[in-house]
């Protein structure tokens, strides 16, 4: 396997991908204001969208043709998110949906829990735990911003990024 990332448009033929790197950087939906007492607050939606930057070197670049800056893509992410799961809950909703087959669950021992079901966005917890940590990969509705394809001719290698922002 070379490499876990999905796109679902360009490409990523084969030696084009080994060893990618992904950060995810949270856009926040508002701002932050001071009030007339000096206390500093946060104004807009608490929820947040997504960045994205990947970037690889390998022996060869992603496919571009088909690939626009402005078109959207499902990003099959290989950056993992996680969600705190308290004991009281037995079924949790992740905050996105994720790539199918990521989903690992671990208690606070750092061992793996696998006592639950889950389909891409519910995790379903099969008998009593203590607290647990549930762990996914994301499957991102995303923009392109950019992207930058490299090459360094005395080393023969090749690279590329690729900048994202989600829908």
């Amino acid at each position: 396997m070379q490499t876990e990332l999905t796109l679902s448009i360009g490409g990523i033929p084969p030696m084009s991908a080994r060893g990618c790197t992904q950060e995810l950087t949270a856009i926040p939906q508002g701002e932050f204001r001071r009030t007339i007492g000096g206390e500093l607050i946060f104004v807009g939606n608490l929820d947040h969208k997504y960045k994205s930057t990947i970037r690889c070197q390998d022996q060869a670049v992603i496919a571009t043709e088909g690939l626009r800056v402005g078109d959207v893509v499902h990003v099959g992410c290989i950056q993992s998110l996680g969600q705190k799961i308290n004991p009281d809950e037995n079924s949790i909703t992740l905050s996105r949906s994720a790539v199918l087959h990521s989903i690992y669950v671990m208690n606070d021992k750092n061992e793996q829990y696998k006592e639950f079901s889950s389909d891409c966005r519910t995790i379903t917890l099969n008998e009593p735990h203590g607290v647990l940590f549930a762990f996914f990969r994301p499957e991102l509705k995303m923009r392109v911003t950019s992207f930058t394809l490299t090459m360094d001719e005395w080393k023969m290698k090749s690279g590329w990024t690729l900048e994202l922002n989600e829908v």
